[in-house]
């Protein structure tokens, strides 16, 4: 598992070099559910949590 992870990791930097919308789309929807869910045990707030990590994303 761990190894999957780290090349979907090595796809979504060549994506972001080469064709940046697609990585982006890419690590949004590998990486969003995970930051709201960690960001949650930081503020006690799932609505919050999203609204950090939308805040994250735009500003990327």
């Amino acid at each position: 598992m761990k190894r999957y992870g780290a090349d979907r990791d090595k796809e979504i930097q060549r994506l972001l070099q080469e064709m940046p919308e697609e990585g982006f789309r890419l690590l949004f929807d590998v990486y969003h559910m995970q930051l709201c869910v960690y960001v949650v045990q930081l503020t006690d707030s799932f609505q919050l949590a999203e609204d950090i990590v939308q805040d994250f994303f735009v500003a990327f």
